[in-house]
């Protein structure tokens, strides 16, 4: 039962939502991530963060099987808003937060290390 449940839980988890899980288990467990400690963190450029937020909203659309239309009309912004998010370009954090709540999607902000 309980790795019916895991499995499912990690084919809806982002890769970046699954490394921080595992940090914050790893932290709570007193255990460290030596290949990942020894790794460089590059700090994305906004113009990247925005691109890579809208494909992860285009990812979850796809996977979950809905159309540009039926994400818009759930979420209650307009298809062509949808498509600057999923694209990229020039879209505000409200339509953002409204497509992400839609698709089920988690926004979290955590203190810089």
């Amino acid at each position: 039962m309980q790795s019916s449940i895991t499995n499912r839980l990690i084919s809806v988890l982002t890769e970046v939502e699954m490394e921080d899980m595992y940090n914050q288990l790893a932290s709570k467990l007193g255990k460290t991530q030596l290949e990942k400690s020894e790794e460089i963190t590059v700090i994305k450029e906004l113009p990247e963060l925005k691109i890579d937020l809208g494909a992860q909203c285009k990812r979850k659309r796809e996977r979950l099987g809905l159309t540009v239309y039926a994400v818009a009309k759930n979420s209650g912004i307009l298809q062509n808003q949808v498509k600057a998010i999923e694209e990229g370009q020039g879209y505000n954090i409200d339509g953002l937060l409204k497509l992400t709540a839609s698709l089920k999607l988690n926004v979290l902000l955590t203190d810089a290390e």
